[in-house]
């Protein structure tokens, strides 16, 4: 490989480099040696949340949960954690509260080498613990409740700059699952949206379902639209 183009600029190749939806792959060397590596970088099922970082995240302010919603947070967090190819579950706790949540907290992650728990007793607030920890870890997938969520002004901006996948914790459980959908509004996207996307259907064993809600669509549009998703 000795170039990479991503939206159409050259990138500096360096060994940390993550390859992306849509980059252009320039390579030199015998037909059999290329097909291998053809082979090898065609294989983006299993990956998830790469390439947008190794790690799951889970954030949890206890000041903000219940017992309740402590428990099924970290179930869903164990749910994805055992499904999805990351290396690792980071669990941050932050504004403990009682002793009896933090006990099951800590028994409910005890045996687990692939998660760790930490927590954060200064009460640094949501936008400075994610600064340092984004630098700290390589987060692939960040975890939200449902409680973070009512003031969205104030996590907004930091989930932006994130520029990676959130997961926002719904009522049913990730268990129930049975498909995964995709509402397009942009059918230039979807080249980019596609691979993520099969890619956590694969892992989770779901099925996908696309919805495209465009009433005056050109056939055209349609056609190379089914055409990418059946490839």
């Amino acid at each position: 490989i000795f170039g990479i183009y991503r939206n159409q600029k050259m990138l500096d190749l360096k060994p940390t480099l993550v390859l992306k939806p849509n980059d252009l792959i320039l390579v030199i060397g015998k037909p059999t040696v290329l097909m291998n590596i053809y082979n090898v970088i065609g294989k983006t099922q299993g990956q998830f949340p790469m390439p947008f970082g190794s790690k799951i995240y889970l954030y949890l302010d206890l000041y903000l949960e219940s017992e309740k919603s402590v428990k099924k947070a970290l179930a869903e967090a164990k749910f994805l954690n055992n499904k999805l190819k990351n290396s690792l579950l980071i669990i941050k706790i932050t504004r403990p509260t009682t002793v009896h949540i933090m006990d099951i907290i800590k028994d409910e992650v005890r045996h687990f080498p692939t998660i760790i728990l930490q927590i954060d007793y200064a009460n640094k607030g949501f936008k400075e613990i994610i600064k340092e920890d984004s630098r700290k870890y390589n987060i692939g997938l960040l975890m939200l409740t449902l409680p973070m969520f009512k003031n969205k002004e104030a996590i907004k901006d930091v989930i932006f700059d994130l520029k990676i996948p959130i997961f926002k914790f719904g009522k049913e459980s990730l268990r129930a699952v049975k498909n995964v959908g995709v509402v397009l509004n942009d059918s230039r996207n979807y080249e980019q949206i596609s691979p993520i996307v099969f890619d956590v259907a694969s892992q989770l064993k779901v099925k996908t379902k696309i919805f495209d809600f465009d009433p005056i669509g050109e056939k055209d549009n349609q056609v190379r639209l089914l055409d990418h998703f059946e490839s």
